[in-house]
């Protein structure tokens, strides 16, 4: 059963990983919105872009340890489910403070993500597929922010910048 199962654990990386990737277009596509509405520079917008890789960098470490303790799986639910509030308290937010720490804690859930896809694959994967399996990861990494641009436009375009933080979390 479990040589059935780990195509099944490919997809939802897959998925997991798009999605998590999808998060952090958001922000690139909706910045000028949230400039214009909250009368931020150049500067600050650039704060904003770069304050998610702040903490996501320095996490790294330890949050791969942690997933090393407490399971893939287990940290995977946590960090998504944190993440995802993350995200979308950044559609509620009306300061650039509140916005930036909405970022901050985005990066902080979110550097969980390639530690516990690791974990997965090591778990689940043979060695003589484990380059396949790391194909599929990786793509949706990409596949995440190439279909969500145009979602996250969209949204924007229709219902404001503050949809696409709540949808797209």
């Amino acid at each position: 059963m479990r040589n059935n199962r780990r195509y099944a654990i490919y997809v939802l990386l897959f998925l997991f990983l798009s999605i998590y990737s999808l998060d952090r277009v958001t922000m690139a596509v909706a910045g000028s919105s949230v400039a214009a509405e909250m009368h931020i520079g150049p500067v600050a917008l650039g704060y904003l872009f770069s304050s998610y890789l702040w903490l996501y960098a320095v996490l790294l470490l330890p949050v791969g340890a942690l997933t090393d303790r407490i399971g893939a799986q287990r940290m995977s639910a946590i960090a998504a489910g944190f993440w995802s509030l993350s995200q979308m308290l950044g559609g509620a937010a009306t300061s650039l403070a509140f916005l930036l720490a909405t970022r901050l804690s985005l990066g902080v859930f979110e550097s969980a993500a390639n530690p516990c896809a690791h974990r997965a694959l090591r778990e689940w994967t043979p060695r003589r597929e484990r380059g396949l399996a790391t194909a599929i990861w990786c793509s949706g990494t990409t596949a995440g922010p190439a279909l969500g641009a145009p979602m996250v436009g969209s949204l924007i375009t229709e219902f404001g910048w503050r949809s696409s933080f709540v949808v797209t979390g």
